[in-house]
Order: C-alpha cells, then structure tokens, then sequence
C-alpha cells in the first residue's frame, strides 16, 4: 500500500472549533488526517475580514505579505510534498519550493459581486492578487462550478489547473444514520420548514417566511424553524408611530413586526455545535424537518443544504452560485428563481407532501447525495487522488 502524501495544511481560520468559518477548517482539517500524512497545520494569525475591515490597500498588502513570510518561514521546517491551502489571501506571498493547492469557495472577485471592468478599477489590488493566485499555484481546487466558470472568463490560467471538488457538509459523521427510521417518524403535519443563516437577509428568512405564510394561509398547517440568527425586534414606541401613521413602516420593518408576531415561526437563534445539548436540538431539529428553505441572494456554496442532505432533509434553494452545484433537481431537492422562489416553493412542497411515497424517495435521495457526494470524507478522498495525478503529470512534464 502507498504511502500516504505529505502536506502542509495552511488556513486562514482556526481549525481547533467548529465555529469559525462555519466549522469548514475544523472538519477539513479532520478529514484530511484520514487520507494524508499532515506534517503540519498552519494557521494565520489573523483572518482577512479583521485585516480588510482595518485599513487602505496599502496597510492589507502589507499585512498579508507579513503574514505570508511568517508562513514561509514555518514551511521551511517540513519534509511535506504539497502546500494545502484554505483561504485565498496569503497564498500570493507564500514563498516555497513546494507545489501550492488552493481548495477554496471563493476569490476576491466572486466576493464582490459586480462588473468586471468596474473590479479592476476600483479594486485593483485584489485583482491583482487573484491573477497571481492562480499564477503561483500547481492547482486551483473550487468547491462549486460558478467559480470554475468566473475564474476561466476573466483571468489568465490554463485549464488543467482549476478542478471543482465540493466541501463536505459541517457535521460529524452520518453515514449510519437510521434514515428509514427518521423518515418513518417525520409527522405528515404540521409540515416543519427550517431556515438556517446568521446574515437573515442576505440568505433570505423574508422570503421563507413567506413560504410558511402562504401554506397557513392555505390552509395547510406548517411552521418554521429559524436557526442561527438574531432577528432584531421594533420598539414599542416605532410600533406605535406606524399604527398613528406618523412614520409607516419600511418593507423590512413590515417583515420584522409580522415576524413577531407569527404563531408558526419557532425562532430558536444561534445554536452551538461545540455545546451538546445546543448541537443536539440541531439535529433534532432536522430530523423532523420535511425542507430546508434557502433563498439565498448570495452563496459562495450553501453548506447548510449539505447539512440538510445529512438528516434526509431535501433544500428548497435559489439557482445561484454555490447552490446550482449543490442541488440537482429532483435528486436533493429543487432550485428555484431568487424572484419566483415563494410561489414554486409553496408549489413544490403542496405538490410532494401530497405524495407521501414521492417525498420519502426525495428524502432518501437526498441522504444518499450527502453519502456519496456531499460529505469530507468523500470530497478529500477525491482531492487525494487529483493530487497524486497531478504530481506525477507535472513531474513528467519537468
């Protein structure tokens, strides 16, 4: 049997919690261990948000190229093969002998979303360092195909570099779940609707919330789990301004007092993962949910709809970036227009819980994508055996 790869795993978040990052260093950093020998996990000693939040260009360059020496210098104390690297920011002031890999969901670009003409005028530096990131690395490994497609239209790098490998769903290992079980006592009613995201509005609680309106007021009982967020509440005194029509209500102070006072929303804020009891309603939750609801504007990847896919829980989701890969129609759930998303969701949900043999094949499905497709352990296996490959056809080629 071949001895394992050797590698440096570098990230730009702490890997010793499940919390940062949405616990993506944490469990890729575990996952590796299975399939690699890591001689060392490297990590910085700031995060790019506290970084870019604190200064011009001039002081990030500067304090991104401080942080990449300092990694430099660490690397030069292991016999690894292979620089892993989660998180794009440092990887242009990297300097090593050793071939680089980037396994992201992102760059500077797919973070600010406009045209890309505009980009380079008034980001210049980071168009810059996304065009010398794919310069440095041996490989560009992107979680989902939208990244794939943007890198290959707008910057300089040659095919064979970019692969996509999705990440892997942020929890512990599922693969014996009792899923017959679970789906035999998921209750028919009240249909349970989850949503799941600390930034509500980006990931659109409104419009899931309108989703779970539309079926009560349809006469078809359902609720609404929220997860992970805080829902700011109106004072009394603006509550009152609006019912004397001195100052009306904004659309988003409509949905905060509508919200509010919802008898079908179970609002049960940020659940810790790292605290048992919080990590155990978690899953509770989840087992009995029928759809995940994810109107996202904005996703990178969607890691909570391969969470969702890990309890059986098919994801009602928006056709952008990160979700177009993560979601195959019909196979783990249904991706609809951000701007028609209620009424096909509403649609979808009567449709399928009217059939409640073509909803289990869907839950079933849906477990099977996170088994063979949606989870760490599949997603580094993959990567392990494109690194081998790979090095063995640039060593040819040298």
């Amino acid at each position: 049997m071949a001895k394992p790869m050797k590698i440096s795993f570098v990230s730009g978040w702490p890997v010793d919690s499940p919390q940062a990052f949405s616990g993506t260093p944490y469990f890729m950093s575990k996952a590796l261990q299975n399939s690699f020998d890591v001689t060392q996990t490297l990590v910085t000693p700031r995060t790019i948000r506290s970084i870019i939040e604190n200064g011009d260009e001039a002081y990030i360059e500067s304090e991104l190229s401080r942080m990449g020496e300092q990694i430099s210098q660490e690397l030069l104390n292991s016999d690894s093969d292979v620089v892993l690297c989660l998180g794009n920011g440092i990887v242009p002031f990297v300097d090593t002998s050793k071939p680089i890999v980037l396994w992201h969901d992102s760059i500077w670009y797919g973070v600010l979303p406009m045209e890309f003409d505009r980009f380079k005028q008034e980001y210049p530096l980071y168009h810059r360092l996304d065009q010398q990131t794919f310069d440095k690395c041996a490989l560009v490994v992107v979680a989902a195909d939208w990244l794939k497609q943007l890198a290959e239209t707008y910057y300089t790098v040659k095919p064979r570099k970019l692969r996509v490998i999705p990440f892997g769903a942020n929890i512990a290992g599922h693969f014996d779940l009792p899923i017959d079980r679970i789906l035999k006592d998921r209750a028919s009613s009240p249909i349970q609707l989850t949503f799941i995201g600390k930034n509500w509005q980006m990931k659109g609680l409104p419009l899931a919330f309108e989703v779970c309106d539309t079926l009560n007021k349809a006469g078809i009982d359902a609720v609404l789990n929220v997860i992970g967020t805080t829902v700011p509440q109106l004072s009394t005194r603006r509550v009152l301004s609006h019912k004397l029509r001195y100052h009306r209500f904004t659309t988003k102070e409509s949905f905060l007092y509508r919200y509010s006072r919802a008898a079908f929303v179970n609002d049960m804020g940020f659940l810790n993962k790292d605290k048992p009891s919080e990590s155990q309603c978690f899953a509770h939750t989840l087992e009995k949910t029928h759809f995940l609801l994810h109107p996202t504007s904005f996703d990178c990847f969607g890691l909570v709809l391969a969470e969702a896919n890990a309890y059986g829980v098919p994801a009602l989701t928006t056709n952008i970036m990160g979700p177009q890969s993560v979601v195959r129609d019909g196979i783990n759930g249904y991706k609809f227009p951000y701007r028609d998303f209620v009424a096909l969701a509403v649609k979808k949900i009567g449709e399928t819980m009217r059939d409640p043999s073509s909803y289990f094949d869907l839950a079933e499905s849906a477990y099977e994508e996170y088994k063979t497709r949606l989870n760490w352990s599949v997603s580094v296996k993959e990567l392990a055996e494109l690194l081998e490959k790979q090095l063995i056809f640039d060593k040819s080629q040298n």
